[in-house]
């Protein structure tokens, strides 16, 4: 989708060169200027090479054809030229230095995941692996994934159940931070309003880095926290436990109906859950779940201790019985 701009902006920049640039045409640059500053992911239109050679070339160009017309200076269609593309030029480096690595790096998005602000969201993903995203986070699949590359973006909280493949690792990128494993269990705090980036392993092993270095190696029961400000990093020894504990919070209930634990279920694990009959809605239960069960494991354990029984129709599941416990 990019190259049709790229000879686009070439061509423009390149009769402006020439001083054959339309009035029209003109004001398209001058609206490319506008649009760099309003959508900075423009700025891959141009490589770093290309900028700095059409910089040089059109600071010699403006130059030659201010001194080759005897108009005041002020007035000169060339200076006003200038001061747009110098703006433009300038603009584009500016975003490139400070934009967020995760905007320059991004990829093309697939699949966007998002957890209700209410309950935890379960996902299982195209590779198999499983993801609970934490209230209110949202979890981005690239294009590609589980066929080139299995690349993945968080705002939030998640944890990851990561299916071992060694010929493609598992990528999350969290703004500046890049953390790649091969098959493990591990959460990653990256709220953006927050100015630390958590990343805990439960078990495995993973790599963290910024777009500079190697932040940490870190493996069961370990964590690391980068400071985004003063890009340092602390390392510590945590119980796995203690970092994954919210994962449980909405999946342990107390004498809880039914029907509203079905609610509850259908945002977690986004699929549609239906009685076949109203009064088994009033059934009450009462269960604790790690968290990481698969809608499968849950349901089948609910249906054995209520005297229910589940079946999927239609995507949809559907639960029936003569009565419950």
């Amino acid at each position: 989708m990019l190259e049709p701009k790229r000879n686009e902006l070439q061509k423009l920049v390149e009769k402006y060169l020439r001083g054959e640039a339309t009035p029209e045409e003109r004001l398209a640059l001058e609206r490319y200027y506008q649009l760099f500053e309003s959508a900075p992911e423009v700025t891959e239109l141009l490589s770093d090479d290309q900028l700095v050679a059409l910089g040089d070339r059109m600071k010699d160009k403006i130059t030659s054809q201010i001194h080759s017309h005897k108009r005041p200076f002020y007035s000169n269609y060339f200076f006003r030229a200038a001061a747009i593309v110098t703006v433009l030029l300038g603009s584009i480096w500016l975003v490139r230095l400070n934009t967020s690595n995760e905007l320059i790096l991004k990829e093309p998005i697939a699949q966007v995941q998002r957890a209700d602000a209410s309950v935890n969201r379960f996902l299982t993903l195209p590779d198999g692996s499983t993801v609970v995203l934490h209230k209110g986070s949202t979890l981005e699949l690239a294009q590609g994934f589980n066929e080139e590359s299995r690349t993945v973006y968080l705002s939030g909280e998640a944890y990851f159940d990561v299916f071992h493949n060694p010929q493609s690792p598992f990528i999350i990128r969290t703004g500046k931070l890049k953390t790649t494993v091969l098959g493990t269990a591990f959460t990653i705090k990256a709220w953006p309003n927050q100015k630390d980036i958590t990343v805990s392993v439960s078990r495995g092993k993973v790599q963290v880095e910024d777009d500079q270095k190697l932040i940490a190696v870190l493996t069961n029961d370990k964590q690391v926290t980068y400071h985004i400000d003063s890009d340092q990093s602390d390392e510590i020894h945590i119980p796995a436990d203690q970092s994954t504990a919210w994962i449980q919070q909405d999946m342990t209930f107390d004498d809880i109906p039914f029907g509203e634990l079905a609610r509850r279920l259908s945002k977690r694990y986004g699929v549609e859950i239906r009685f076949k009959y109203s009064e088994l809605e009033q059934c009450l239960i009462t269960g604790r779940f790690s968290g990481t069960e698969t809608l499968d494991e849950v349901m089948r354990t609910l249906t054995l201790t209520s005297n229910t029984r589940f079946s999927e129709v239609d995507d949809e599941i559907l639960i029936e019985g003569d009565k419950c416990y």
